[in-house]
């Protein structure tokens, strides 16, 4: 529950307070989706959908925005969508529904990235060309990963680079005091 605690503070900090979607990445078995029921838990509003399930599969193909709640609430309700990634387009479809809400919500998914790149004897697979080529060419971090345009990568490098010259060498220098 501690660790749960700990990294639920950077999810938070990371994502949501700038307005981002969490993405957790990991190998098969780590506890990507028990992390996130914790955080929904603990969030106590929300919901969590899997693909596998039928009834989900149905909504999102149908109109995926009916699966984000409406209304006014105390808290920001949080979404989990597990397994979303087995969608066709499922990244444009999010991204749309995301930068139109109506009511904000926070989100995360539980991706499987280091299971699609590999398959059992560790070859790179064929459809996991794409995914390492786009990783290697905007990087990690959400933003810039998700939005693919170059444009957007040069904006992110440019602020990320103003930050760590301005703050972090910044707080390095003040090391001796």
């Amino acid at each position: 529950m501690e660790k749960i605690r700990y990294l639920s503070a950077d999810i938070e900090n990371l994502c949501f307070d700038s307005g981002q979607m969490a993405f957790i990445s990991g190998p098969r078995q780590v506890g990507k989706t028990t992390f996130a029921k914790a955080l929904l838990a603990e969030r106590e509003i929300g919901n969590y959908y899997n693909w596998d399930e039928v009834k989900f599969r149905r909504l999102w193909t149908k109109d995926p925005t009916q699966i984000f709640p409406i209304g006014e609430f105390k808290n920001k309700p949080l979404i989990i969508l597990d397994e979303i990634y087995k969608a066709k387009l499922w990244k444009r479809n999010l991204k749309g529904i995301y930068d139109t809400l109506e009511n904000p919500c926070d989100i995360i998914v539980p991706d499987k990235l280091l299971d699609l790149l590999f398959d059992n004897n560790q070859e790179i697979k064929p459809e996991s060309q794409y995914l390492l080529m786009t990783l290697n060419k905007f990087g990690g971090f959400p933003w810039p990963l998700l939005a693919q345009s170059q444009r957007k990568l040069n904006l992110w490098q440019c602020s990320r680079t103003e930050r760590l010259i301005r703050e972090d060498l910044r707080d390095l220098s003040r090391l001796p005091e």
